[in-house]
């Protein structure tokens, strides 16, 4: 029996690197279509808190912003962990309601060259914006962004006060 000679790699053509990779927790409800449990969110607590709100406005038809005379359904919900998930307990049941890790991932835009238009307009906006009074790494970078009509990244929110 010979061994097969190993395939070689085409460098050249491999694919795009992954680039992100957000890990949030991803709810779900076990047969109920309608509804909408297939939300990614940032941590376990604020899966949980939409994931019970969502569940008792379901089955209870009750909502925390109606009436305030109205109470609240006498249930008590607790989570349990089974399986790598949580899983939503109503007074100690199964509700199908569960919670798991899921990642989503981006993949890197392929590279491309500048073309001799667009070199022609950085360089100029870099020789304009570095001239500038008070001229910063910043200037001089958005002003190339500017020339290649690409936008830059949104700026963070301020946190709140």
């Amino acid at each position: 029996m010979t061994t097969p000679a190993p395939t070689p790699i085409d460098y050249r053509t491999a694919p795009p690197k992954l680039t992100a990779v957000a890990t949030g927790w991803q709810a779900w409800w076990e047969d109920v279509d309608t509804w909408d449990g297939f939300t990614l969110y940032a941590d376990l607590d604020t899966a949980k808190h939409h994931a019970a709100v969502a569940y008792i406005s379901d089955e209870h038809s009750w909502h925390a912003d109606d009436d305030p005379a109205d109470e609240a359904p006498d249930v008590v919900l607790t989570w349990a962990f089974a399986h790598s998930r949580w899983h939503l307990l109503a007074d100690g049941k199964g509700t199908g309601i569960q919670l798991y890790r899921h990642s989503t991932y981006a993949t890197a835009t392929p590279h491309r060259r500048l073309t001799e238009l667009e070199h022609h307009a950085a360089w100029h906006a870099i020789e304009g914006a570095a001239g500038e009074e008070g001229a910063d790494p910043d200037t001089v970078l958005n002003a190339v962004l500017a020339a290649l009509d690409i936008d830059p990244p949104a700026a963070p929110e301020a946190p709140n006060a």
